[in-house]
């Protein structure tokens, strides 16, 4: 087996006369959430540590055993990070060069520096005269400190992490997108510092924008599953469904033109519950969000539910007379708000201006009512 001589770098710059070389390398640019940390290191010519290679290579234990045994021996050595907002600002490979400098500069205020090692193929737009390496910290000694400090440092700041957060488990996967990871950020969302550029945190960002949902069993039991809007409903679950059929005193129903339906046809005031809401709270919701008005003190009567193989619902009943033309419309898509008598009701199915589905709903309501209310 070949024997690597991890000085070789140093000591060629020190036969050139550079007297204080310094290692440089980041861990995490992969990982979801946290800032990528980079380490700089000068160590003296007679340091000695049996085994120092890249961190990767080498087990927690003896990371942390060389990290004590690095930082106490050093000539000098710091920490840079970048956060999460500014790898989305720059982008991680820019991201990194910026974190490389932090920590370069700050060793520099310690001692001066003639020369920096760093591990990649990485150009730099700064005053250090530089040599990048690949796989350099399993070729440079200094940049193989670099690299345990680094990584022992990051590390600690995601052990932290889950101790306040032992959901998402970060002690195990340390940020990076393992299926355990991905699945615990579906589940319980993101938190502060993920870096909301990287692919499946965008995605998370792209559904949290969605509305999530409860899915029900065919006898109308919620489950423990979610969907969104548009997502595929897994065979044996479904959506709920709530409506509410509004009657002022003069027994006229209430209705609601969506401007975004086809021919802008009216529709029944209802929609789906949030995840977390029963049906009855889903409907108190759908009339706030809808029409601006809170009718959580008033009666209100479920008349009918159940499961038709697409949906379950849930149908309500509410007396309220409600001046339309105060109503504060809460959603772009309602153009406008009027009572209907049953007869206009039933006269716009013939005209389909409305469906069956809608008027049979009213009916169903209007019996109801004349049987269990009257």
């Amino acid at each position: 087996m070949e024997t690597i001589d991890n000085w070789q770098y140093e000591n060629e710059l020190f036969a050139e006369g550079y007297n204080i070389v310094c290692g440089v390398d980041e861990v995490g640019r992969g990982p979801l959430v946290g800032p990528v940390v980079t380490a700089c290191v000068v160590l003296p010519r007679d340091f000695v540590l049996e085994g120092l290679t890249d961190s990767k290579k080498l087990t927690e234990k003896k990371r942390d055993k060389y990290y004590d045994y690095i930082i106490n021996n050093c000539t000098a050595y710091a920490v840079g990070e970048c956060s999460p907002e500014e790898i989305d600002k720059y982008n991680i490979l820019e991201a990194t060069k910026i974190a490389m400098k932090r920590a370069i500069d700050k060793v520099n205020e310690q001692i001066k520096i003639d020369y920096v090692l760093i591990d990649g193929n990485m150009k730099f737009d700064f005053n250090y005269k530089y040599k990048s390496i690949v796989k350099g910290d399993s070729k440079s000694i200094s940049i193989a400190a670099a690299s345990v400090v680094a990584k022992v440092t990051r590390d600690r700041m995601l052990y932290e992490l889950d101790e306040k957060y032992p959901m998402y488990g970060f002690k195990n996967h340390k940020g990076y997108p393992t299926k355990a990871h991905l699945e615990a950020i579906n589940k319980y969302g993101l938190i502060d510092g993920y870096r909301k550029s990287y692919g499946p945190v965008m995605e998370i960002l792209k559904k949290s924008k969605k509305e999530k949902r409860d899915l029900y069993d065919i006898n109308s039991n919620k489950t423990n599953l979610t969907y969104y809007k548009d997502d595929k409903i897994p065979e044996g679950y479904y959506p709920m469904v709530v409506m509410i059929a509004i009657q002022n005193s003069k027994g006229e129903f209430l209705m609601q033109k969506r401007v975004k339906e086809k021919g802008g046809d009216y529709g029944v005031t209802g929609g789906h519950p949030k995840s977390g809401e029963t049906p009855y709270e889903g409907i108190i919701t759908e009339v706030k969000e809808e029409l601006g008005i809170d009718i959580s003190d008033n009666k209100i009567i479920e008349f009918a539910s159940g499961c038709d193989g697409k949906d379950c619902y849930k149908m309500y009943y509410i007396k309220l007379d409600i001046d339309i033309n105060s109503l504060n419309i809460q959603k772009e898509e309602l153009s406008e708000v009027k009572w209907f008598s049953m007869d206009e009701l039933k006269n716009m199915v013939n005209k389909k201006i409305l469906n069956q589905d809608q008027i049979d709903f009213f009916i169903k309501c209007e019996k109801y009512i004349n049987n269990e209310v009257k």
